[in-house]
C-alpha cells in the first residue's frame, strides 16, 4: 500500500515553545521569513515581545519567570 504524504506549502500558524532560546529564535525567524504566523510560548513574555516586536504573538506566560 503506497504511503500518503500530507504536505502543504500554504503558510500556517506555528506554535514555538522556548522561542527565546538559541534554536527557538532562529526557528521563529525562519518561519516568519517563510510567511507563517508565529505564536511564541516563553516564561518571560515581555522579553519575548522586546525580541520579536509585533511580528510574533506572545500570550501571557503560564508561570512567572524565575529570578536570575
Amino acid at each position: 500500500m503506497p504511503r500518503r504524504v500530507l504536505r502543504s506549502d500554504a503558510p500556517g500558524i506555528m506554535l514555538v515553545t522556548g522561542a527565546r532560546g538559541f534554536i527557538g529564535r532562529r526557528l521563529c525567524g525562519r518561519l516568519l521569513a517563510d510567511g507563517h504566523s508565529v505564536i511564541a510560548l516563553t516564561r518571560d513574555a515581555q522579553h519575548a515581545r522586546d525580541v520579536f516586536g509585533s511580528m510574533v504573538r506572545v500570550p501571557k506566560p503560564l508561570s512567572p519567570p524565575k529570578p536570575g
